[in-house]
């Protein structure tokens, strides 16, 4: 389901790869039949794939991921001048 929302195939790969990869084609399914249009999808994932990595820079697992780590994960992305409004709703 996950290469359904990327045209490069390496893409997928990567996601499949990081902290959350065993869940993204679950969240593509369930975000598909909600009815998120491909690009929405696309940029949650993204944004996913950005929050595992700063995670897996920090040492964290999983089991640590709450609010207080998204706040940080995001205040980490806007000091870099991400716009945090669909990181914090896709988080």
């Amino acid at each position: 389901m996950l290469e359904e929302f990327f045209v490069v195939p390496s893409a997928a790969v990567r996601l499949r790869s990081c902290l959350f990869g065993a869940h993204l084609d679950a969240l593509c399914s369930s975000l598909s039949a909600l009815g998120h249009a491909r690009h929405t999808i696309r940029e949650k994932l993204w944004w996913i794939a950005r929050l595992a990595r700063w995670m897996s820079k920090k040492r964290l697992d999983v089991s640590e991921l709450n609010e207080r780590r998204i706040d940080g994960f995001l205040g980490a992305e806007g000091r870099r001048g991400r716009r945090l409004r669909s990181g914090r709703v896709a988080l």
